[in-house]
């Protein structure tokens, strides 16, 4: 966490900075299951949660900059919890495609429990 930290100041001195995480190998993902009289459910959660923490707020203060500072802040995640998650957190505006596919999946779970 602390050459992380120092390498992301020294980032954020130069006026046009790129920072890539791979949020899979710094961060991971638990995958948990479980079986229950309603079936197998399965949960996921951050591994280092602090850390994520860090890089959501790197992330975010990126975003804000204006056009005088361009520091960009690349993330790459296999993982969909994870990549879903970031992607919230940092109130990413997602793709068509995206919230197409999340209103599916809203309106499959709302079938579901009819």
């Amino acid at each position: 966490m602390e050459v992380l930290s120092e390498r992301i100041n020294e980032c954020r001195e130069y006026k046009r900075s790129m920072m890539i995480f791979d949020l899979d190998s710094l961060v991971g993902v638990n995958d948990n299951q479980s079986t229950s009289s309603m079936g197998l459910s399965t949960s996921h959660s951050v591994n280092n949660q602090k850390l994520f923490s860090y890089l959501v707020d790197v992330a975010k203060e990126a975003k804000l900059q204006g056009d005088e500072e361009q520091q960009w802040v690349v993330t790459v995640a296999l993982h969909p919890y994870l990549s879903k998650t970031l992607k919230s957190s940092i109130l990413f505006t997602p793709t068509e495609e995206e919230a197409m596919k999340e209103r599916q999946e809203y309106e499959r779970a709302n079938l579901d429990l009819k």
